[in-house]
């Protein structure tokens, strides 16, 4: 009858503990769910977790994690413990972390190896047992158990802890694979045109603001009905009013449910079908305003392999080999979660290409005996600026040039935005000051709270027979255009209000006449807010002579922005850095 109940505590124990273990969504609840499973079944008094230090040193530390039944009880020992970083071989948890076995104490306060007892002899517990959690031959965490007398361990209930201790393992470094592919998800995907994914974009009204090519293709909307239209529109009817309420209390300040988290919903497309769909949430905030970008995959296919791979498991269930099955269950999601975390981070450099896609080609723009380069650099992967150059039929050359605020992920998304507003209007024949006055507009109404804010100058460079050209530009906030004549530095200023500032801002168009040999320059403050290792800043009439130098111009603009380079000695771009030029032929 001992060998049936010690067989039956030891099964009770891997049971109970591995449920808890399974739900748990967060590592912190799956070592608690541990340790009270083991406690509900031995009666030991007081369970705790050690796990490895982030830091790289190798050390345990306290997980924070508990089990007792009076949560003030042993305080003393609390205390010591959750003060004692522990090496391998050092104290009871570092024998475990050392031998990756078992290790049992019958007294600790006359165990030579337990600094805890030496650090403070008043500790309330006598013996103690600790267990590896294993992942692979790895140990990841140590779980200790103690009582106020004595601990005996059956070869069962010993059999039915190694069990635990590696299925925990392997939940472990699951959870941490996930963690660190949803903050991959929540940095970078967010701005990719990905080749599978569709991807959103809304406000903290739930208007949409960015709606990528596969979200096109899957859910049958094009971009253009999509922004600034409510997201309600792919969601069931039956779902739209639990939608605008929890749109509603975002927007009061709640906290998201699904941020960090994959969750499947259903999903309407415009001719009406449903299907399946897998959401990856991230939330991204500009001064008060909240947006949110999301993922979402159709698991159409996957919903019907995971519905037979749950009838398996639930014939499963019964089976005394249940806990081996959900291991190598485990082993293969692991070994997914491996391979699309390394597809996730390939997306960032598909974000870097995506954004310099946008980039014009200036050969396709310029007109005979016109000269055009650009210098394009951003403080990030990807960044907050953005330009445009196009050649009308009249043979006008319109150029386009913006500075979002910021730099980075937020900034890149709202060039997308930028990007898709101007394209509405730049075959409409607008002069550059109706042009940034309809774009102010537009900014406006999508965002009246001047988060979409950005400085921008537009011009057009209509060439003459001469050689020469007209300008006529207006400025935004941006930086003056500036002319180089035969060594004479010519700025072209006439400062306008920021676009996306308010409703009521008006912007001037205005003429200059440039003359053969002339070079003009267009750029953001990145190229001259630069700083030497030793603070020096970088010095603004030095680099426009520099610009003025002979010789052809790309050749000319690249050595000049090289020539910064040199003087940041290895420091990285302090803000994005957009530089325009344009060479009229000398006669």
């Amino acid at each position: 009858m001992e060998a049936i109940d010690l067989e039956r505590r030891a099964r009770e124990t891997l049971t109970g503990a591995l449920r808890g273990v399974q739900q748990a969504s967060a590592v912190p609840e799956m070592l608690r769910s541990a340790l009270g499973g083991v406690r509900a079944a031995t009666g030991w008094a007081i369970g705790h977790a050690y796990t490895l230090a982030r830091d790289g040193t190798g050390e345990l530390v306290s997980a924070g994690v508990w089990s007792a039944d009076d949560p003030e009880a042993f305080a003393r020992f609390r205390a010591v413990t959750e003060s004692t970083r522990l090496e391998s071989g050092v104290g009871l948890p570092g024998r475990v972390l050392a031998t990756r076995a078992a290790v049992l104490v019958a007294d600790v306060r006359a165990d030579p190896n337990f600094p805890r007892a030496a650090l403070d002899p008043g500790i309330e517990v006598h013996a103690g047992f600790a267990v590896p959690v294993l992942a692979g031959d790895r140990v990841v965490a140590v779980l200790e158990f103690f009582t106020a007398g004595a601990i005996t361990v059956d070869p069962a209930l010993g059999e039915a802890l190694d069990v635990l201790g590696g299925e925990l393992g392997r939940a472990i470094v699951s959870r941490w694979l996930i963690g660190s592919l949803e903050d991959s998800e929540s940095r970078f995907r967010s701005v990719a045109q990905s080749a599978n994914d569709a991807i959103a974009s809304v406000d903290d009204h739930g208007r949409v603001v960015f709606w990528n090519r596969c979200a096109e293709a899957m859910f049958g909307y094009s971009a253009e009905e999509m922004l600034l239209e409510p997201l309600a529109r792919i969601i069931p009817p039956e779902y739209r009013d639990a939608h605008a309420r929890g749109i509603t209390r975002l927007r009061e300040g709640a906290e998201p449910r699904v941020i960090g988290r994959t969750v499947t919903l259903e999903g309407l497309r415009k001719d009406g079908t449903r299907f399946p769909v897998e959401l990856s949430l991230a939330r991204w905030r500009m001064s008060e305003a909240s947006f949110y970008s999301g993922i979402i995959r159709d698991v159409s296919e996957r919903r019907a392999a995971e519905e037979r791979l749950l009838q398996t498991l639930r014939r499963l269930e019964a089976s005394e080999q249940r806990a081996r099955e959900v291991s190598l269950e485990l082993q293969r999601q692991n070994d997914e979660l491996e391979s699309r975390r390394a597809v996730l981070e390939a997306d960032l450099r598909e974000a870097e290409a995506f954004q310099r896609a946008m980039l014009p080609s200036l050969t396709d723009a310029l007109a005979p005996g016109v000269a055009a380069h650009a210098c394009y650099a951003p403080a990030e992967i990807v960044g907050g600026d953005l330009y445009d150059v196009s050649r009308g039929s009249d043979g006008v050359i319109r150029v386009l040039l913006a500075d979002t605020v910021g730099h980075g992920v937020q900034a890149s998304l709202r060039t997308m935005v930028l990007k898709t507003l101007y394209e509405r209007h730049k075959a409409a024949g607008h002069t550059p000051a109706a042009l940034l006055a309809r774009l102010n507009a537009d900014t406006v109404a999508l965002h009246p709270d001047r988060q979409m804010r950005f400085a921008a100058c537009c011009f057009d460079l209509l060439p003459r027979p001469d050689g020469g050209a007209r300008l006529r530009y207006a400025n935004g906030g941006q930086l003056p255009l500036v002319v180089l004549r035969a060594g004479e530095v010519i700025e072209l200023y006439d400062p306008g209000p920021f676009v996306g500032m308010t409703a009521a801002s008006a912007y001037v168009d205005r003429e200059a006449e440039l003359d053969p040999g002339d070079r003009l320059f267009a750029y953001t403050d990145g190229l001259v807010d630069q700083w030497s290792p030793a603070g020096e800043k970088a010095d603004e009439p030095a680099l426009l002579a520099a610009l003025g130098a002979p010789g052809e111009l790309d050749v000319v603009m690249r050595a000049a922005v090289a020539g910064l380079d040199a003087f940041r000695g290895g420091l990285g771009l302090p803000d994005d850095l957009t530089l325009l030029g344009f060479a009229l032929r000398a006669r």
